[in-house]
C-alpha cells in the first residue's frame, strides 16, 4: 500500500452504539513524497501538535503546518519551514519538507470499526574475612600476607538500604567509598582471572583479540496485506472544535510539568530544532531563532575575560558589571567540560515559566571523542590516569521571552527573528534523562556512565605488566598495584564528578551500597563485570525565576554582556546501570534503577529494581531535592507510568523475566541428559509500598498478572490500577487499591493486540488506549490500533470501540508526550484523538 507517515485525526466517542465511536476526521502530511528520499539535516523534530482556537499546529520532522480541526479537506493554512533559509542556500540539504502542492486528504483505508471485546471474569484477593580498606588518610592496607588466593579486600560498602541516605560529610568521605568500590573491582578481576586460568591464552606482543560474533538479524517482513480491508469516506465530523485551545503537555500528574521539545504559552510556540530554538507565533511566523551557545565557551569567566582583554590593551567597555568586583566561577559552582573537546549538542527538551517569561532550554553536549589511555604506566603523559567519567554534558540556558511581541499576529509577515536574551546557564556532568517543573521550579535529572574498566584493565592477566607470571606471582602483584593506586584512582574520580573544593556539595550525595547481596569474602555474588561503581545520577534544582540580584557572573558573551549563572543545588546517586526511569509529584521526584544479582540458589540471575526517592521542597527550589527513602522490588518497570505516588504509597508495576536453566533427567536407560530450557516462567506484579521513616516498605500486592506475558501498558488513577500485558493477546487487568494492605485484581478482559499508552477520559469512566492489531495465534503486529475501553464496572472491564489501521504505527505509543486529546468534557460531544500515524507503503506521507 501506499507510505503514509503523518497526523490522523479522529472523533472519539465512548457510548455510540455498534461499534462507530471512533471515525476517523482528516490527515495532515508534512512531506511531499515525490520528494522525500535523499533530503537529510541534522535537526529533526518529534511529532508533536497543539490546538488554538481550534486551529491544529502540527510539528514534525522540518516544518510547522497549520489546520482549521473543522475543516482539514481544506489543506494548511500555513506552513512554515524551521530550517534558516540562509544556511540551506550554502548546505547540501534539499528543502522538500513540505509539499507545496495540495495534498489529498481524502479517503483513508482502514479495517472499519470493530464493536469488542468479551468481558472477562473477575477475582479476588492476592562477615567478611581478610583485610581492608582505607586507613584514613587515603593509604590501602596491604590485606594480607598470604599466599595469593587468600589475599583479598574486604568490602565494608553497606548494602542499598536507607543507611545511604544521609550522604558524605566530606567528600573525603566519598573518595573512601570509592575506594571500596575499587576494592570490589579488584576481587572480581583476580577471582575471575585465577577461576579461568587454564582457559586463557594471552598473545603480549599484540593487543587482547576477543573473537566478536554478530547478532543474528532479524529481518522484519512487510505485513500481510491479503487481508481484505474496508474503505471508509472521511467522516464529515459533527463535532465543532471552534474556539477551542490545547496546548498544554500531556503531563503524567496533574500541576507537574514535564520537559518537551515543543512549548508554549497561548502566544508564542517554542521548539527545540537540532541547536536552534525557534519561536513562532500563532499564525507561523518565525520571530526567532537563537542557536545554542559554544558550549566550550563556558570555560571563560568574567574575569578571565578582562585580563584578555586588557592584555590586548582595550578594556570591556561593554560591561556594566566585567570590574574589579567581577568573580570567577568556582568549580564547585558548576561543572565545566574540557576546553579541548569539541562538541556535538543538541536541545534535549525544554521547560517554561510563562510567568517570569523565562525558556530553559535544556542541551546535551556530545565531545567527538572519549579518550582513554591504555596503561598509567605507559600514559606517556606523566602518568596522568585517564577519564573514567562519560564526557556528555547537560547545558542548561534560560533565557528571556521578555523582548518578543506581545501582540498577536493575524497574517505572516517579515521579521527579524533576533536570537533571544540570554539570562542565565548552567552545566552538569552527564546526559538529559528527565526534566519536571513545578511553578518556576525545575528540576532535571542527568546520567553518567562510570568507566571502571580504566582501572580494572590494569589488573586483567592479558596487561603487560603481568607477562610470564604463574597464578601466584600475577594475584600478587595485580593486588599490590590495586593498594599502591586505589586511592590515585578514587581521588581522580571523585574530582571528575566534583570538581576541585567541592567539599560541601558531597553531603547530598546518596552514598555507594552494594546493591546486592554478597558473600563474607566479597567475592561469590558479582553482579557486574566491572563491579558496583558503573553510572551516577544527578538531580539538579533551580528556579527559573531567580533573583538577578544574587546570581554569579559567569562570562562576557560576544556582545560585551556579561552572562549570569542561577544558583543551583544538586544531589546524586552512584547506580550499577544507565536504565533509569523518573516519576514526579509535587512533593517526591522517584529514580528506579535497574539491577540484578546472582541468585542465592544458584539458579541465575534475580531482577530487581532499586528505588530512590527524593523530597521535593515546597519553599525554594534553591534547596536541594533531598533524598529521602529507598526500596526494592523485583521485576523491571516499563516506563514512568509504572510509579505513581498516591496518599502516601507508592505504587509499583514490574515485570520478572523469564528464567532459564539447566534441567537434568533420567531415561528409561538410567543415563541421565541436561537441556538448557526455562525453569520459570515470566509474570508481572503490583505493589504497593508504604513511606515508613526513611523506607518504602511493601505493604501489599497482586502477583501472577499474565503468566509469560510481559507489562506493554500501565496506568494508576486514584485507587485503581490498569495493566496490559501481552504475548499473543492482550490481557487488561483492573486493580482495586483503595486498601494499600490488600489491593486486589478484581477484573481481566482478554482482546487480540495489545496497548502502549492508556489515558483516562470521561470523567475517568473510560480508557482510551493506543496499541497494536495483533495475530492471536502468533502474536505478530498488524498495525496501529485505537481503542475504548468501559472501566465503570471495574469486574466486568469491556472494550466497547476498537480502530484499526493495517500495516501501521503511532510514535505515540511509546511517546505519550505525542499524544493529545481533545476531551470530551471540553466539548460537550466527542472528544478528537491528534496522533501521528506512520503507514508502510509506496508513496511517502509526513504528517498527521
Amino acid at each position: 500500500g501506499d507510505y503514509f507517515d503523518g497526523f490522523y485525526f479522529y472523533n472519539v466517542d465512548a457510548i455510540t452504539e455498534g461499534g462507530d465511536g471512533i471515525d476517523v476526521r482528516g490527515k495532515v502530511t508534512h512531506a511531499d513524497s515525490s520528494n522525500y528520499y535523499g533530503c537529510y539535516g541534522s535537526a529533526y523534530l518529534q511529532s508533536r501538535n497543539m490546538v488554538f482556537q481550534g486551529k491544529v499546529m502540527t510539528f514534525k520532522g522540518h516544518s510547522v503546518m497549520s489546520h482549521d480541526l473543522d475543516d482539514l479537506k481544506a489543506g494548511p493554512r500555513w506552513t512554515t519551514s524551521l530550517d534558516d533559509e540562509d544556511e540551506l542556500e550554502t548546505s547540501n540539504m534539499c528543502h522538500y519538507w513540505f509539499s507545496d502542492s495540495d495534498v489529498d486528504q481524502g479517503s483513508l483505508t482502514d479495517t472499519g470499526n470493530q464493536s469488542g471485546g468479551e468481558a472477562g471474569s473477575g477475582s479476588g484477593d492476592g562477615d567478611g574475612s581478610g583485610g581492608v580498606g582505607g586507613d584514613g588518610d587515603g593509604d590501602i592496607k596491604d590485606p594480607s600476607e598470604a599466599t595469593a588466593f587468600a589475599r583479598s579486600f574486604s568490602i565494608t560498602l553497606p548494602d542499598f538500604s536507607s543507611d545511604i541516605l544521609k550522604g558524605y560529610e566530606t567528600c573525603d568521605d566519598m573518595v573512601s567509598d570509592v575506594e571500596q568500590a575499587f576494592m570490589y573491582v579488584t576481587n572480581l578481576a583476580i577471582k575471575d582471572a585465577l577461576l579461568y586460568w587454564d582457559g586463557y591464552r594471552y598473545e603480549y606482543d599484540n593487543a587482547p583479540m576477543v573473537d566478536m560474533v554478530d547478532a543474528p538479524m532479524i529481518e522484519e517482513s512487510m505485513m500481510d496485506t491479503s487481508t481484505a480491508s474496508a474503505t471508509k469516506s472521511e467522516a464529515s465530523g459533527t463535532t465543532s472544535a471552534a474556539g477551542q485551545d490545547d496546548y498544554g503537555t500531556n503531563n503524567q500528574v496533574d500541576g507537574v510539568d514535564e520537559a518537551d521539545i515543543v512549548k508554549s504559552d497561548g502566544k508564542h510556540v517554542y521548539a527545540a530544532y537540532g541547536d536552534v530554538l525557534v519561536v513562532l507565533d500563532l499564525t507561523g511566523n518565525v520571530l526567532s531563532r537563537t542557536k545554542m551557545p559554544d558550549p566550550n565557551r563556558a570555560n571563560v569567566t568574567s574575569s578571565e575575560e578582562e585580563e584578555k582583554k586588557e592584555d590586548q590593551g582595550g578594556s570591556a567597555s561593554g560591561s556594566t558589571s566585567a570590574s574589579s568586583n567581577s568573580k570567577t566561577i568556582q568549580a564547585d559552582m558548576m561543572y565545566m567540560p574540557s576546553a579541548t573537546m569539541e562538541s556535538n549538542q543538541r536541545i534535549s527538551s525544554l521547560l517554561l515559566d510563562s510567568v517570569s517569561n523565562r525558556v530553559t532550554a535544556i542541551v546535551t553536549s556530545i565531545p567527538q571523542y572519549w579518550w582513554h589511555g591504555s596503561n598509567i604506566e605507559n600514559d606517556g603523559d606523566n602518568g596522568k590516569i585517564p577519564d573514567m567519567l562519560g564526557t556528555d554534558t547537560t547545558h542548561i540556558y534560560i533565557y528571556s521571552t521578555a523582548s518578543l511581541a506581545t501582540t498577536l499576529a493575524t497574517s505572516r509577515q517579515q521579521v527579524d527573528e533576533e536570537p533571544l536574551t540570554l539570562y542565565s546557564q548552567n552545566a552538569l556532568i552527564g546526559s538529559f534523562k528527565a526534566g519536571r517543573s513545578i511553578g518556576s521550579k525545575a528540576y532535571i535529572v542527568s546520567h553518567n556512565n562510570i568507566n571502571s574498566w580504566v582501572f580494572r584493565q590494569e589488573l586483567e592477566r592479558w596487561n603487560e605488566r603481568y607477562k610470564d607470571m604463574d597464578k601466584d606471582e600475577y594475584a600478587n602483584a595485580a593486588m599490590d598495584f590495586a593498594i599502591e593506586n586505589i586511592n590515585t584512582y578514587a581521588e581522580s574520580l571523585v574530582q571528575e564528578i566534583m570538581g576541585v573544593g567541592s567539599d560541601g556539595g558531597c553531603k547530598t550525595f546518596v552514598k555507594i551500597s552494594l546493591m546486592q547481596p554478597i558473600s563474607g569474602d566479597g567475592l561469590d555474588l558479582s553482579m557486574n563485570y566491572n563491579g558496583i561503581l558503573n553510572g551516577i545520577a544527578q538531580v539538579v534544582s533551580f528556579d527559573m525565576n531567580h533573583d538577578e540580584a544574587t546570581m554569579d557572573e559567569l562570562f562576557i558573551d560576544e556582545k560585551g554582556e556579561v552572562v549570569m549563572s542561577t544558583p543551583i543545588s544538586r544531589s546524586g546517586a552512584f547506580l550499577p546501570t544507565s536504565y533509569i526511569n523518573t516519576y514526579a509529584s509535587a512533593d517526591m521526584l522517584v529514580l528506579a534503577g535497574q539491577g540484578w544479582h546472582e541468585s542465592i540458589d544458584n539458579d541465575g540471575y534475580e531482577e530487581y529494581t532499586y528505588l530512590i526517592g527524593f523530597g521535593l521542597s515546597s519553599s525554594t527550589s534553591t534547596i536541594p531535592a533531598t533524598p529521602l527513602a529507598t526500596g526494592i522490588v523485583n521485576g523491571y518497570l516499563l516506563n514512568q507510568f509504572a510509579l505513581d505516588w498516591y496518599e502516601d504509597h507508592l505504587r509499583v508495576a514490574t515485570t520478572t523475566s523469564a528464567k532459564w536453566g539447566r534441567i537434568t533427567s533420567t531415561g528409561a536407560d538410567g543415563a541421565s541428559s541436561t537441556t538448557y530450557a526455562v525453569t520459570a516462567m515470566s509474570e508481572s506484579q503490583v505493589m504497593v509500598l508504604a513511606l515508613e521513616g526513611t523506607q518504602f516498605k511493601e505493604v501489599g500486592r497482586v502477583e501472577e498478572l499474565g503468566v509469560d506475558e510481559m507489562i506493554y501498558a500501565v496506568r494508576f488513577m486514584g485507587d485503581r490500577g490498569f495493566v496490559v500485558t501481552f504475548r499473543q493477546t492482550d490481557p487488561l487487568y483492573t486493580l482495586d487499591l483503595s486498601l494499600p494492605q490488600n489491593p486486589i485484581m478484581v477484573g481481566e478482559l482478554k482482546v487480540d493486540g495489545f496497548s502502549n499508552y492508556l489515558h483516562p477520559m470521561k470523567d475517568q469512566n473510560y480508557l482510551l488506549a493506543i496499541g497494536q492489531d495483533a495475530d492471536p495465534e502468533t502474536g505478530r503486529a498488524l498495525g496501529l490500533a485505537i481503542s475504548v475501553f468501559d472501566v465503570r464496572n471495574m469486574s466486568n472491564p469491556t472494550r466497547v470501540q476498537y480502530h484499526v489501521i493495517r500495516e501501521s504505527y503511532s510514535d505515540a505509543q511509546n511517546d505519550h508526550l505525542a499524544f493529545r486529546f481533545l476531551s470530551d468534557a471540553v466539548l460537550d460531544t466527542r472528544g478528537i484523538l491528534m496522533v501521528p500515524v506512520s503507514i508502510y507503503g509506496g508513496d511517502y506521507f509526513d504528517g498527521f
